[in-house]
């Protein structure tokens, strides 16, 4: 017989559409943005040089820093991609800082 904390989330699970954010969902999106938005700019700031990203592209180079933060917290179990601690997210400062001059490289080619 299963517990029912298991039968509760079994029934919450089925209040839920498939395709349908709920709302816990919808903080962790909210959530991720944020984070890679701080992400993106604090690596910009720290970064010497000016940078030819725009703000769009700079958040989007924070977003793939946070992944890239969250799959290194994950690896090392200290943390997870549903929650960014602070080693995932001082990695993901420093991917960030890595891949803005690719981002820039991307973008010159486009030009």
């Amino acid at each position: 017989m299963p517990s029912d904390t298991i039968v509760a989330e079994r029934r919450g699970a089925m209040d839920t559409a498939p395709g349908r954010v709920c709302d816990g969902d919808m903080i962790q999106i909210l959530g991720f943005l944020l984070i890679g938005v701080v992400i993106g700019v604090l690596a910009r700031v720290l970064r010497p040089g000016r940078s030819g990203l725009s703000m769009g592209a700079t958040v989007g180079v924070g977003l793939v820093a946070a992944l890239v933060g969250g799959i290194v917290a994950t690896l090392l179990g200290t943390g997870s991609l549903d929650e960014l601690d602070f080693l995932g997210f001082v990695v993901a400062v420093i991917a960030a800082i890595v891949l803005i001059p690719v981002a820039e490289g991307i973008a010159g080619k486009k030009k």
